[in-house]
Formats: structure tokens, C-alpha cells, sequence
């Protein structure tokens, strides 16, 4: 017998024979202690139940099922015999003997003719803790018998830890304003789910955002004053984007009311839990620094004050008898830290790309920190998991975190965007977890075909290779892997200019059986290929038998299919070379209307209704096809332009308002709105509106708000406008030493800005062929991920009034990295390296290193005589060669309001 487990045993030898369950016979156990084990395992036969009673084990009587404590293995191992004489159970503990029995349940299930076959199988895991932490609160809270029915079948597969990830979704009786509309889980709720975990050796770890990741809490206007920028977007560093659309995104650690205010939520969460752990999550806490504690963070420094509060919420952990736990990429930022985190908190680190630094694990190993490594199904912003990107993530984290000792692996399942990703997708992910949390040395190669065995009960190859062809499909995404371009193209409007850009663009996705990033292959032969291929995944999904599928999860992987082959009509009909068929595009449209009510019933059957509006609006929007394009630009010194377009197919009105922020920092001459009405399809409208800016603002960002659903918020930067004029100079030294002396005394000077302190000086100097820069900088610690030198590097940006923008990489050498150049390469949208740019000399000094380089104009596209322009440089930290350059402004630029050039413009001196 060919028998498929998952997990997959550590040791398995299968032996010629079978044995016949009697029609009587007798279940012998050591002790009470391993009854309830017994129980399930009656259980797992129910023909056998009446005819199987219990017995306590004796030497003299032989019993067809014997299971006995075992000294020798550890508390989660066992040993499973079955021989002539019957099956026999060896157990560390109550524990180990609980996974043999689920062991058995699925030998069991492919013993179809009552017979068992002889094997040994000697079992444990390789990591103490094996989880899912699962997302109710981006708009799906499941029923709570769902809840139920996924810890049940989470224990088959011998995962122990489960954790929901709740940012408002709990009904506080305290703060009723939380979570009100959301269909929130109640303290009754936890306390039921607390107990069936128990009851299936599965902890139930409560999990409570504590930092960022509360813009529905904070938007309340009770809690609106405990927020980073104070609940209305108010920011008061230089650093803030001005496109950060989060508002009231983090708790501010520079209000001391936050804390009261997390006290009160533990006081009534954490109780209702029975584990002795807490997860405060306290990851990506973007705005850190940018609003109340952009003084305290100047004072401090950022990874300090997020220290701090991961200490004073460790304190109120222990208050309620929780040992706390965090995300750990926050932390990471600021390696120098790390040793600092109190050593009863464990860290999360995750990452969820396909090609990842997992041996970035050592870091926590080295701090002497107890950690999980936490991979993720690739579920989310897809219509269904990238399973390859998925496989490579798990595996990859499993590996690296059994190398550097890791307490386990806390697989994740989130739904950004409304999670309008399907549980029911996500099995094979929590399957593939579970195995790699137990034995990260199984055999991967035919994972999927076991997958298909264990959960539905029978060998299929073909359901078993439609899964995995379903899985590639959705792994086409844009460069790096991050999100399905499917559900981009199902909902997007039909004039995104997406639908005609995406078959240029560079993406990622499975070529040959192997993931490639390359330029994508949507033409349209390859889309009508596509369908061809989905159509024939939905035929095999559809002719399964009748009770083929135990969980209902079918339903959900058609709608999946469905919804994609959807998306790929939708590219035929609007992307480039697209058909233009009106019939079609009214297919379309009814197709969508379909799909909406199917996801409704399919939401419905299994969900609370929480927060379905957030996807059901997305399919109202794209059924409708409207379209109004709201745009703002500064046509001269203190006037803006306010644009309205409508790109749908029937007329539009609506009123857009003008805000500025910060608040008061610009003054309108009249009210600073507009209406338009019964805008027809195709027209465009503008308004001017003459403004002033107060006195003594360097940045102010103005924010577009609407009436129409449809219409889309505008933003726009208004800098105080700086000039840098750069002396031109003959005769510059070619020496490396001698031209940073000459630059120093004679280059024009500027210094690059970080949080308010310069970090690095600049001086640049232009001769007839070529642009000198030095620069000098003090700082080592400066970007994310890793330090300033090592691998990074300066971007220059520059613009004249009749060039192109041109982009220059000078990266500065290092011990064991030579200086090199690069440059943006706009043909193929690269960074390629350039031979042309002449990096004369590195000087590396122990607080302070400097880079000399000489550009020529040839590749910055400026003219010989060029005196004047307005330039930028950023540090770009280069985080891994899989992962590439991550920018950090050292100060940010002032938009060149000739062009709205974002990103652009006078330097800052």
C-alpha cells in the first residue's frame, strides 16, 4: 500500500502483510491519563466504537489496541507498531499519543477494505511550536463554528498554537465604539474557542494590536487624541510623505494616556485566555517619529522610543499573566537593540517573499532571544495562493529556522484589501505548514498529491495537478512576487491605464515549472491560452464524486477560477490590442454581477457579515465602470488647478473639496470647492484657485476630498522653493585627494538632512564634461535593514529646464566591495552598472567616509553650458541582492511646480 501522511513521519518502514480489525476486540491503555485518547481514537472507526470497549493494559490479556506511556520518548513523540498482533502505541506523554491517533486517522481512511498494513513509524517534531495565526479583522470575521471547525481539523495535522490577529474586532464592553459595525467576537466567544482548543491540545494565543495597525480604532473620535499624528493627519516631521493615506495609523508612545488605554483592553482581553502568552503585534509602525513624538524621537532616536514602549507593554503583559510577544521588523531596523529586548519576549520575524535572507534569523539567536520564524500562504491580495511563492516561503523559513535553533514556525493567513481571499483557499498553505513545522526534511516534490489524499480522503492526480497549475496562474505578479495582478485587473476600472501597461511591464511568474522575473507574456494568444488552461482546471474541479469533498471547500477554488478567468477576459477586452466588442464588455459586466452575488453566498455561508461592504463595494464600482479623475497642479506662484475628468460611460456630478495640511498653513481666496455637474463622458473641467502660504511653512500638502464615490483623492506637495547654483569651474584636479580638497574649497556646499540633523555634507563643482561631487558622510546607521556602507549607496538626481530627469548611482566601496557606478537604464527599466562614471577615490574613515566622483553630463543629459539646476541625492540601502535598493531620503526634495514633477525639484539647504 502506497499510504500519503501529512506530516510526513520522521521515520516510516512498511512491512510486507496487513492486519484485519476484528469485528470485537478491546482497547487496553496504561493509565486514565490516556483515556481521552482512547476515546478518539474510537472515534476515528464509529462502526467499531460499541464493539471496542476500553480496558486498563495486564500482561496477562492481549488487547487488539494497546497504548502505553513510554519513559524513553519525549513528550510529543510516539511509536506506532502494527503487526500481526495488533496496533500498538508508544507515547512520551498524552500528547505523543494524541498525534499517533491522528496518525491512524489517516492510515485508517486509506485502509478502505479493513485492513491495516504492517509498519513501524518512530515520530517527533522538530519544533515545539507549531502555528496559525489568522486575520479577522481586515473585513471577514468567520462564524464561530467555522472557528470550531478549523482548530478540529488544524489538531489532525498536529499544528498546537493558534492565534487570531484582532485590531477591532472584539466587542469591549468598555469602548463600545470599537469594532461596532464589524461583527465582532465576543468575550463569550473566546472563552467557547479557548475550551475547544483545549480540548484539541491546541493553544489558543490571544493576539492584540498594541501600536500600529489601529486606523479603526483611532478613527473614532474618543480615541482620536492618543494617535502619531493626532487622528487628522497632522505631522510635524520633514520625513512624513505627504501620500501616507493611513490616518490615525499608530498609538503615539509620546502620549502617556495610550498606555491607560491599553491597560483597560488587556484587562478585559487577555483574561479570556487560558494561554500564558500574548501577542501585542507592534509591527510596521510607519509614522513613528512623523506627529506627536517627532520631538521625542529627535531626542531619543526612533528604535529607542519604540524600545521603550515594547518594555512598558511587557510590563503590562505581566500584570495579566502573559509573557509577551512581537513582530520582530521593527526591531530589526535597529540591530544595535536588539540585545536590549527583555529576554522573556519572544520575537516574530517574518517575511513572506519567495526569496528571502532567512538566515537573518541569527540575529535573534545571537541576542539570546527566544523567536519563531513566520512564514505565509501567499493568500492574500489574490483571488488564490501563489503556491509556489508559498512553498519557497515555508520551507525556506523552516529550514533557516531549525539551523538557528527557533522555538518553531507561526504560519500566517492575512486578508489585506477586505479579505476577499477565502479560508477554504488556504488549506493547502496550512497543510504545507504544518508538515514543514514538523519535519522540514519531507519530501516536497509530491506534497501536493499527499495534500489531495489527506484532506479529501482519496488518491486524485489530476485534482491534485489542477491545484498546482491554479497555484502557478495565480503566481503572476508584478516584479518581486507581492500580489496576484488578477485581482488588480478584476477590479480595476476599465480606463486604468494598468490594462495597458501590464504586458510591458516586468513581472514575475512560473515559465518551465520555475520563477522567473521577466517581462510578462499577456498577449493575447497567451490570454486565450490561459482561459483554455482555467476552463479545463474548472472541469476538473467541478466532476468530483458525491461526498468527495468533506470540507466544502470545492465551491470556493471554482468561484477562484472563475473570478480569474474573469480578469483575463477583462485584459483581453481592455488591454492593449484589446477587441472592443461591446457585446463582450456587456458579458463582462453581467459576469461580474453574477460573481458578486456568488461571493456573497459563499461570505455568508461561512462568515459573520463584518465588513463584506469593503469588497462589495469594489464590484459596484467596477460594475458601474465610472470613472472621475480628480487631479491638482500649480500652474504658477500661488494658484492651483483643480481638474475633473470623467472617464465612464454616463454622465457625472459631484463636489470636491480642498483641504490643506498641516491645518491653517494655507489661506484660499474664497471657498476652497467645486461642484460639477452631469459632467458628460469624456469632459473635463477645471477650476483655479489663487492661495497663500503661511508664513514661515517650508512643506504643506494639499488633499482632494469628493462626493462622487467614484472620484479618486488628489494630493499635492507645495514646497518653499531653494535653489543650489553650482560653480563652474575649469581645470578640476583628476587626482582623487586633490579634487575632494578642491571641491571642498571651492564646490558649492550643501548638507543632507535626517530627522532634523545633518548626516552628510555635499559639494559639487561642473567643468565642460562632467559634474564633480564629494561627499562626506558622518553616519553609519542611517538606513533600514542594514548599515549605510555596507552595500549602498548615494542616487543623484538632476533636472534643468530642458533636460530629461536623469538618475546616477555612486556607491561607495567597502572592505569587500569595490566602488562601482550605476545608472537608470530607461529603455529596460534597470539598474545597470555604467563604465562611463569614473569613482576616483573611496576614503573610509572610523566615523566618516567619503566618495569622490566624477559624472559626465553625457549620461545626466546636461547641456555643457548648463550653471544653474536643481538636483537631489538619496542613501539607498541595498537590503539584499535578491531584494535590491531601498531609498532613503535624507531629506526630501522640493517639487518643481513648472512640471509637478514628483520627487524632484530645488534641493534643501
Amino acid at each position: 500500500m502506497n499510504l500519503s501522511f501529512i506530516p510526513q513521519p520522521q521515520r516510516l518502514q512498511l512491512h510486507e502483510g496487513s492486519f484485519p480489525i476484528p469485528t470485537e476486540s478491546t482497547m487496553g491503555i496504561s493509565d486514565a491519563s490516556f483515556y481521552p485518547v482512547a476515546r478518539e481514537l474510537q472515534s476515528i472507526w464509529p462502526s467499531l466504537a460499541s464493539s471496542l470497549p476500553i480496558r486498563i493494559c495486564h500482561p496477562k490479556f492481549l488487547d487488539t489496541i494497546r497504548i502505553n506511556l513510554s519513559a524513553e520518548l519525549s513528550a510529543e513523540a510516539y511509536r506506532l507498531k502494527i503487526n500481526a498482533h495488533g496496533v500498538h502505541v508508544e507515547a512520551g506523554s498524552e500528547t505523543g499519543a494524541f498525534h499517533a491517533v491522528q496518525t491512524l486517522r489517516q492510515i485508517f481512511r486509506q485502509s478502505r477494505d479493513g485492513r491495516l498494513p504492517f509498519l513501524e513509524i518512530h515520530d517527533w517534531p522538530d519544533f515545539a511550536e507549531r502555528g496559525l495565526y489568522y486575520d479577522v479583522c481586515r473585513g471577514r470575521v468567520p462564524k464561530l463554528e467555522r472557528l470550531f471547525e478549523l482548530v478540529e481539523l488544524l489538531s489532525y495535522y498536529k499544528i498546537n498554537q493558534f492565534q487570531l490577529y484582532i485590531e477591532h474586532t472584539f466587542a469591549f464592553r468598555g469602548h463600545p465604539e470599537i469594532g461596532r459595525e464589524a461583527s465582532p467576537l465576543t468575550a463569550d466567544d473566546i472563552l467557547s474557542l479557548d475550551a475547544h482548543c483545549r480540548s484539541r491540545r491546541v493553544e489558543l494565543v490571544p493576539s492584540l494590536a498594541s501600536f500600529g495597525h489601529l486606523s479603526n480604532v483611532l478613527k473614532n473620535p474618543r480615541y482620536q487624541s492618543l494617535a502619531e499624528d493626532f487622528g487628522v493627519g497632522k505631522y510635524l516631521s520633514p520625513d512624513a510623505p505627504e501620500d501616507f493615506s493611513h490616518t490615525g495609523w499608530s498609538l503615539s508612545p509620546a502620549n502617556p494616556d495610550i498606555y491607560p488605554f491599553l491597560d483597560s483592553l488587556y484587562a478585559e482581553f487577555l483574561p479570556l485566555f487560558s494561554s500564558k502568552r500574548f501577542n501585542a503585534c507592534c509591527d510596521e509602525t510607519f509614522d513613528l517619529g512623523w506627529g506627536q513624538s517627532y520631538e521625542l524621537c529627535r531626542e531619543r532616536g526612533k528604535g529607542r522610543v519604540y524600545l521603550e514602549h515594547i518594555k512598558k507593554i511587557n510590563d503590562l503583559s505581566k500584570k495579566y499573566g502573559k509573557s509577551l510577544m512581537i513582530w520582530g521588523d521593527i526591531i530589526r531596523q535597529y540591530p544595535k537593540l536588539v540585545s536590549e529586548i527583555p529576554k522573556d519576549v519572544t520575537v516574530l520575524d517574518w517575511v513572506y517573499g519567495y526569496e528571502n535572507r532567512f538566515d537573518s534569523l541569527s540575529d535573534f539567536q545571537a541576542a539570546g532571544l527566544k523567536f519563531l520564524a513566520c512564514p505565509g500562504t501567499s493568500s492574500w491580495l489574490g483571488l488564490f495562493p501563489r503556491l509556489p511563492q508559498a512553498r519557497a516561503n515555508i520551507s525556506g523559513f523552516a529550514c533557516a529556522a531549525k539551523k538557528y535553533g527557533a522555538a518553531g514556525l507561526l504560519n500566517t493567513d492575512w486578508g489585506d484589501g477586505g479579505h476577499y481571499n477565502f479560508m477554504e483557499n488556504s488549506w493547502h498553505g496550512y497543510l504545507f505548514g504544518a508538515e514543514q513545522s514538523w519535519n522540514p526534511q519531507a519530501e516536497q516534490s509530491d506534497f501536493t498529491r499527499r495534500f489531495v489524499t489527506a484532506f479529501f480522503g482519496y488518491d486524485d492526480p489530476a485534482l491534485a495537478a489542477a491545484l498546482d497549475e491554479l497555484g502557478d496562474i495565480s503566481f503572476t505578479c508584478p516584479a518581486g512576487g507581492g500580489a496576484s495582478i488578477w485581482q488588480d485587473l478584476l477590479f480595476a476600472l476599465p480606463y486604468n491605464p494598468l490594462f495597458q501597461t501590464i504586458a510591458s511591464d516586468k513581472g514575475t511568474y512560473i515559465s518551465d515549472g520555475k520563477i522567473v522575473t521577466d517581462r510578462n507574456r499577456l498577449d493575447p494568444a497567451s490570454l486565450r491560452e490561459l482561459l483554455e488552461r482555467l476552463g479545463t482546471i474548472r472541469s476538473i474541479f467541478s466532476k468530483r464524486p458525491e461526498n468527495a469533498d468533506p470540507q466544502g471547500v470545492l465551491p470556493y477554488w471554482i468561484y477562484a477560477v472563475d473570478a480569474t478567468q474573469l480578469a483575463v477576459r477583462r485584459l483581453l477586452e481592455y488591454g492593449a490590442g484589446g477587441q472592443a466588442n461591446p457585446e463582450e464588455r456587456l458579458l463582462i459586466r453581467r459576469d461580474l454581477r453574477g460573481l458578486k452575488r456568488r461571493f456573497q453566498k459563499l461570505w455568508n455561508d461561512r462568515n459573520r457579515t463584518s465588513e463584506i461592504g469593503i469588497t462589495l463595494a469594489r464590484f459596484d464600482r467596477v460594475i458601474r465602470g465610472d470613472s472621475v479623475r480628480v487631479e491638482l497642479e500649480e500652474t504658477a506662484q500661488g494658484n492651483i488647478r483643480l481638474s475633473v475628468s470623467n472617464n465612464g460611460p454616463r454622465k457625472a456630478s459631484g463636489v470636491v473639496a480642498l483641504a490643506a495640511f498641516p491645518e491653517g498653513s494655507v489661506r484660499f481666496e474664497g471657498k476652497p470647492e467645486w461642484s460639477f455637474q452631469h459632467l458628460r463622458p469624456g469632459k473635463s473641467q477645471t477650476a483655479e484657485f489663487p492661495f497663500q502660504v503661511a508664513e514661515g511653512i517650508e512643506k504643506c500638502v494639499l488633499k482632494t476630498s469628493c462626493t462622487n464615490p467614484d472620484a479618486n483623492k488628489a494630493l499635492l506637495g507645495l514646497f518653499r522653493r531653494k535653489s543650489l547654483s553650482i560653480p563652474k569651474i575649469d581645470g578640476i584636479p583628476s587626482e582623487g585627494k586633490d579634487l575632494a580638497v578642491f571641491l571642498a574649497e571651492k564646490g558649492a556646499h550643501c548638507q543632507l538632512i535626517r530627522e532634523g540633523s545633518p548626516v552628510a555634507d555635499v559639494w559639487i563643482a561642473l567643468q565642460a564634461s562632467a559634474l564633480a561631487v564629494l561627499v562626506s558622510a558622518r553616519d553609519a546607521s542611517i538606513t533600514r535593514g542594514c548599515p549605510v556602507w555596507k552595500e549602498s549607496c548615494f542616487e543623484l538626481f538632476a533636472k534643468t529646464e530642458c533636460s530629461e530627469i536623469s538618475q546616477v548611482f555612486l556607491c561607495p566601496s567597502t572592505s569587500d566591495n569595490a566602488a562601482a557606478a550605476f545608472e537608470l537604464d530607461r529603455s529596460a527599466s534597470a539598474i545597470v552598472p555604467s563604465r562611463a562614471i569614473d569613482i576616483q577615490e573611496v576614503e573610509r574613515e572610523e566615523k566618516e567616509y567619503k566618495l569622490v566622483a566624477q559624472v559626465p553630463l553625457s549620461i545626466l543629459s546636461l547641456p555643457p553650458d548648463a550653471r544653474d539646476f536643481r538636483m537631489e541625492m538619496v542613501l539607498t540601502s541595498v537590503t539584499s541582492p535578491e531584494h535590491g535598493h531601498q531609498r532613503t531620503p535624507l531629506f526630501h526634495a522640493v517639487e518643481d511646480p513648472s512640471t509637478n514633477s514628483r520627487g524632484f525639484g530645488f534641493i534643501k539647504i
